[in-house]
């Protein structure tokens, strides 16, 4: 009874100070997480989890305030604040006089900057304010019109992730979208190599133009999903994936543009559209026949919904519509050659006279009548497997016990 005891207390004290151990250890944790959140390398908006591996994010994220709390170093004074957005706001309208006057100068572009500048200094003096939202709609609007594109989506990019219900909303997504569309047009005209860094011109983001208006429109329609602008979004992406062949992606922009905007004025082109990527990214018989299902449905769909549309793409239509019977016929007829190629010629023939029923007076019609010509005498499934899978793999030994046959044995 005494060793109990003993042994009760030794546990106890020993639990206890664990559980010391745990919460300092936790506390530690605690203050560990809070120092990551302050740094900015946890980032909570959809925005950030799309751009979390992107260098010139990242870098940002190092060096970015904790907005939860305001620290002493900060400094936040609110009349300097408005006296800084009252200077921006005469040098901006000055701006835009020399801008409207003549742009061969680009006097204007200085004094924009100028403006940016000032609005961005207010910005920091008087954070999660109406007065800081101002601030960095203002400043991206002067590096907007100073054709400083990549500083103009920094600020709309931080005024829509402090201040998500932001009144600018639509504002700021149009010029998010005109920024986009611009990258992808000089993405064209005049290339740049993913791994090339832009220091000097102020027009294109940091690096890969294409890459950084595809990421663009993908935050519009995350960022402002119920937003006018969110299916322009939706549906120049889908383009613009389409273009670079990257079929997938662009079979899956449409079809999110088709399903979550049904009163979109865009429908009938992500119908057709979605119908040609799911097409080219079908990779063949011996692959997964989803695309060729969903093509079928969406040709169906074009002829019922946009009837006096596909009318006038009649055409390409009937050419589509016997390009998917093809595939599919192709499919058919390669499931019937598989199961013949195991010996299961009874289903094999089912799908011989699948081709056969679906898709008669067509060449691979008689493709399958001659297969099926040839199957009819065989059984209806051979067990004996091809000689070649014989010699790979004979037949093997019966494994013996591995503890002896007998309970005793297997107990031992």
């Amino acid at each position: 009874m005494i060793r109990l005891l003993l042994l009760l207390l030794a546990l106890q004290a020993t639990f206890c100070s664990g559980c010391g151990l745990f919460r300092s250890a936790g506390q530690g944790t605690s203050q560990f997480f809070n120092r990551v959140v302050s740094s900015g390398t946890q980032r909570q908006s959809a925005l950030d989890r799309i751009e979390e591996n992107e260098p010139e994010y990242l870098l940002d994220t190092v060096f970015r305030k904790n907005r939860d709390r305001q620290d002493q170093e900060q400094n936040q004074n609110e009349a300097e604040a408005r006296r800084l957005i009252a200077e921006a706001d005469q040098i901006y309208q000055q701006g835009i006089a020399e801008r409207t006057q003549s742009q061969s100068s680009g006097q204007h572009v200085k004094t924009l900057v100028q403006a940016a500048n000032k609005y961005d200094q207010a910005s920091q003096l008087w954070i999660n304010s109406t007065l800081e939202q101002d601030a960095l709609f203002k400043a991206g609007e002067s590096y907007f019109f100073a054709d400083h594109f990549k500083k103009a989506n920094d600020s709309f990019e931080k005024l829509v992730k402090y201040y998500q219900g932001t009144r600018y909303a639509d504002a700021v997504h149009a010029r998010r979208f005109a920024i986009a569309q611009y990258w992808l047009e000089l993405s064209k005209s005049s290339p740049q190599h993913p791994l090339v860094i832009n220091w000097s011109n102020e027009e294109r983001p940091m690096r890969d133009t294409a890459g950084a208006a595809l990421r663009l429109l993908n935050q519009i329609r995350l960022d402002h999903a119920t937003g006018k602008i969110a299916d322009d979004a939706t549906l120049a992406l889908a383009n613009a994936y389409f273009e670079q062949k990257r079929f997938m992606d662009a079979a899956d922009t449409y079809e999110d543009l088709r399903i979550n905007f049904p009163n979109s004025e865009h429908q009938f082109h992500a119908h057709l559209f979605e119908l040609r990527a799911r097409l080219e990214a079908y990779q063949g018989p011996h692959y997964d026949g989803t695309h060729l299902d969903t093509a079928e449905k969406l040709l169906n769909a074009i002829v019922t919904q946009f009837a006096h549309k596909a009318d006038k793409h009649r055409d390409m239509l009937m050419q589509e519509n016997a390009r998917i019977r093809k595939m599919k016929a192709q499919r058919e007829m390669a499931m019937g050659e598989y199961y013949e190629a195991r010996g299961a010629y009874q289903a094999a023939g089912l799908h011989y006279q699948q081709v056969r029923s679906d898709f008669n007076q067509t060449p691979i019609a008689d493709d399958a009548q001659t297969r099926l010509a040839e199957i009819v005498d065989k059984p209806a499934r051979s067990n004996e497997p091809p000689a070649w899978v014989a010699k790979v793999f004979p037949e093997s030994k019966p494994a013996e016990p591995l503890f002896g046959t007998s309970l005793k044995d297997q107990i031992k």
